[in-house]
């Protein structure tokens, strides 16, 4: 049960931390070699090109963001390794339809224990709908 909780807990600080304005923090969660895929938008690997990427989005506050999460499966597939399965839905505040959703989409992160901590090692995103 403690590996549930660290990593849905990871999962929904890294949405969080968006939302608030603090994504240049969203780097810390991720393993030194982490994976960020949002199919058909963005590939990014590795600790540095992630900060860059987060920092980007922090820089970029003029987009108010809510992710909502839904439907979380949690699977430990190994002693140090699990995933989670997940349908996010994404609110644009400010505009005229911030009441719709603006993408809904399937999240799959993996994640791996590196001594008592866990990380996301990868996180795979695929829209559904919408998304811009």
């Amino acid at each position: 049960m403690s590996a549930r909780f660290a990593c849905q807990d990871l999962m929904i600080e890294s949405y969080r931390l968006v939302d608030e304005g603090n994504a240049s923090d969203v780097t810390r969660l991720f393993t030194d070699d982490g994976e960020f895929l949002i199919e058909g938008i963005a590939a990014i690997s590795g600790r540095e090109s992630l900060s860059e990427f987060f920092q980007a989005r922090k820089n970029d506050q003029t987009r108010q963001t809510k992710h909502c999460l839904t439907n979380l499966y949690f699977n430990l597939t190994a002693a140090n390794e699990a995933t989670i399965h997940a349908t996010l839905l994404l609110f644009v505040l400010g505009s005229e339809d911030a009441t719709i959703p603006e993408a809904v989409a399937e999240v799959e992160d993996r994640y791996r224990r590196e001594g008592e901590t866990w990380h996301i090692a990868a996180r795979r995103t695929t829209p559904l709908a919408g998304g811009r």
